[in-house]
């Protein structure tokens, strides 16, 4: 909140309403976004459950929700989930067999989650398409490690409503519209007007958006 109003307070007064309801919207976006990773965190954690339990794992319920709640953190959940389930299952007298079973586990969750949890529950809630979600991944963490994994979806989500943002400022231009237009049909000449149409006209959008995907969901 303090960062918020930090940057609010560099907005001039004129142009803050507007802005502040897409900053709303991109508050609403990192709110699906962290209960996003929380579902998938849960459903990986169901999967680990099921497999370890079949195996044998000794304490396969707490590995499992270990593993899958630390997905949110990338490669953290995936290493203490190995080395936990691998650990407890040399205790209690495992073989190679055994070892080779708990990692083909993580492989087969892990492969779910990269490329059907991630895009269609993230990209859902997010309004992005799943491709979009599966090469922002790989894009963020080429150019910024595990930071730019972590981030990128949010980012883009948030990135996606600005520019939406600046496409309708730019469409309700009169440099847009020069010639083709009567003059009484030209857009106002106020920019105050025209920042508040363009984000009216973004956040329409995202409501519309956010109503086809319940509806949905529902069905």
């Amino acid at each position: 909140h303090r960062w918020r109003d930090s940057l609010e307070e560099l907005i001039p007064p004129r142009f803050r309403e507007p802005f502040s309801r897409l900053f709303d919207e991109s508050g609403r976006i990192l709110e699906s976004y962290v209960r996003g990773q929380l579902l998938i965190g849960l459903i990986m954690a169901v999967f680990y459950a099921v497999g370890f339990y079949f195996l044998g794992v000794p304490a396969w319920a707490g590995i499992a929700l270990i593993a899958g709640l630390l997905n949110a953190i990338p490669y953290v959940g995936t290493v203490s989930g190995i080395i936990l389930a691998s650990a407890f299952v040399l205790a209690d007298d495992g073989g190679l067999w055994d070892i080779a079973g708990v990692l083909g586990i993580f492989v087969a969750v892990q492969s779910l989650e990269g490329y059907v949890l991630t895009p269609r529950i993230l990209g859902g809630r997010l309004n992005l398409h799943p491709m979009a979600v599966f090469l922002g991944l790989l894009v963020g963490g080429k150019l910024f490690g595990l930071l730019g994994v972590i981030l990128a979806i949010p980012a883009i989500a948030i990135g996606k409503v600005f520019l939406k943002f600046l496409r309708e400022l730019y469409q309700a231009s009169y440099f847009y519209h020069a010639g083709d237009i009567h003059e009484s049909q030209a857009p106002s000449e106020k920019i105050e007007e025209r920042i508040a149409e363009a984000a009216e006209v973004v956040l329409a959008e995202q409501v519309s958006k956010d109503a086809e995907e319940e509806t949905e969901s529902v069905a």
